[in-house]
């Protein structure tokens, strides 16, 4: 959960996020939905462990795993005001990654970003990281991704089996004990254990996939109902 400073620097200004027009003041707002309960009590904790992993491969003694894996590392023209940037280009796919957050998409499909503090991932339209992006205010307009088709239940699920598969490198490349010790600097935040994480981040996509498909059973099954619905006046039989 976001506690009240993270929410006030993380408010939809500052990340990007476009505000929703259909809110009303004093209107309660509709319960979360379950992908949203998914993300806020097992994948905003294992992503919030995962950045601290990132960082502590970056600052690994012999070597630096994120240029190792292939990422590109840009530095922010003041270093006092803002996060490197590392960007991935890898096989049908492209990773911005900051220290704030990480933005994972595909060509013609758009992309994903996770924020760190932010309560929801978010769509994007963009097919490629957002260049000489440095503080979480330089990021684009975006929209939650949950409930959004196409983008929940195979987008996102892709970055999520992106990140199991980055874990899983890391262990083949710099062993077991490289993550231990991350997880054991981490301390009491720990959520996964540091032989865990690969799975627990296939177990999310999986999950994910599962919610979004269910999400849009429902939305169909709605919409087959309102065509059907006699108090509308319309059926698919009597239409025309």
């Amino acid at each position: 959960m976001i506690t009240a400073p993270q929410a006030d620097r993380w408010r939809p200004a500052t990340l990007g996020i476009s505000p929703d027009p259909g809110r009303v003041a004093g209107v309660a707002e509709p319960e979360p939905s379950a992908l949203e309960r998914l993300w806020d009590e097992q994948g905003q904790p294992l992503f919030h462990q995962q950045c601290w992993c990132w960082g502590w491969d970056i600052r690994r003694p012999a070597g630096n795993l994120l240029l190792e894996r292939g990422f590109r590392w840009q530095r922010p023209p003041d270093p006092n005001a803002g996060s490197s940037a590392y960007r991935l280009r890898g096989h049908g796919y492209r990773v911005g990654l900051w220290g704030f957050g990480v933005h994972y998409s595909r060509p013609g499909a758009g992309g994903v970003f996770l924020g760190r503090y932010a309560s929801l991932p978010l769509a994007s339209e963009l097919d490629r990281p957002p260049a000489d992006v440095w503080l979480p205010g330089g990021l684009p307009a975006m929209e939650p991704v949950l409930g959004r088709g196409p983008v929940a239940g195979t987008l996102f699920p892709s970055m999520l089996r992106w990140i199991a598969a980055y874990e899983r490198w890391v262990v083949r490349v710099a062993g077991p004990r490289h993550r231990e010790d991350a997880v054991l600097a981490w301390g009491a935040k720990t959520v996964v254990a540091a032989d865990r994480m690969p799975v627990a981040w296939l177990d999310l996509a999986r999950t994910v996939e599962r919610l979004a498909a269910a999400d849009d059973d429902r939305t169909l099954h709605t919409a087959d109902a309102a065509r059907h619905d006699p108090d509308l006046g319309v059926s698919d039989r009597g239409a025309g």
